[in-house]
């Protein structure tokens, strides 16, 4: 117990913080699955998840509009369009690697060797990292985490990473600007800036004054 504290206080003194020791482990205790999966099994769930959200985040309204131009089901109404496109697309590619999975499964009923294991882990940790950039995405987007947790942002090392990859993921443009001006506050901060008084004149100006003053 005393051993784990003191890991835990040392990956602190190296610019962890607490979110980001537990978002790494998790992801490290639930990609055990894969080592089980192996390869071949691994891959298709990888591709699931990761094939699935990019195409759909990408081309749910161009599927909407093309089902309804066709009329190949009931009419979907514009402000259900993005998620009902999401939807399709997803469930589609689910049960596509779904069926493929099943044959696979079938024809090779082995048990996995060492490198596929191997890999089927390394896989398994990219999913729950493409997953987890999602959920972080989805939590820095609310109202309450936005005007609350600007310096939580800036204390882990993870957040602010994943946050993009998830928006990247989903399609979506992050505010850079009002990211950067966070970080800029909370450095300024932390090296005692805030306390200057910025509002003084330049020393040019100074000295125009002074000429002016003859």
């Amino acid at each position: 117990m005393i051993n784990y504290k003191r890991k835990l206080v040392f990956m602190e003194f190296m610019g962890f913080h607490i979110v980001d020791i537990v978002i790494v482990g998790l992801i490290a205790f639930l990609a055990i699955k894969g080592l089980v999966n192996g390869f071949s099994k691994e891959l298709l769930n990888f591709i699931t998840i990761v094939a699935g959200v990019v195409l759909a985040a990408r081309y749910n309204i161009k599927v909407v509009q093309f089902i309804n131009e066709q009329n190949l089901l009931p009419q979907i109404p514009e402000e259900f369009a993005k998620i009902a496109g999401f939807v399709l697309i997803l469930s589609s590619i689910w049960l596509l690697i779904a069926f493929i999975s099943s044959i696979i499964t079938n024809l090779t009923s082995g048990p996995s060797g060492f490198l596929s294991r191997l890999l089927g882990y390394i896989l398994s940790v990219a999913r729950y990292l493409f997953i987890f950039s999602l959920i972080i995405f989805g939590v820095s987007q609310s109202e309450f985490f936005k005007k609350s947790a600007t310096k939580f942002k800036s204390e882990t090392q993870l957040f602010q990473p994943m946050t993009e990859i998830g928006a990247k993921i989903l399609n979506i443009e992050l505010n850079t600007s009002t990211l950067k001006d966070n970080n800029i506050t909370t450095i300024m901060k932390k090296i005692g800036l805030t306390d200057l008084n910025l509002s003084k004149k330049p020393s040019s100006t100074v000295v125009e004054d002074n000429l002016s003053n003859y």
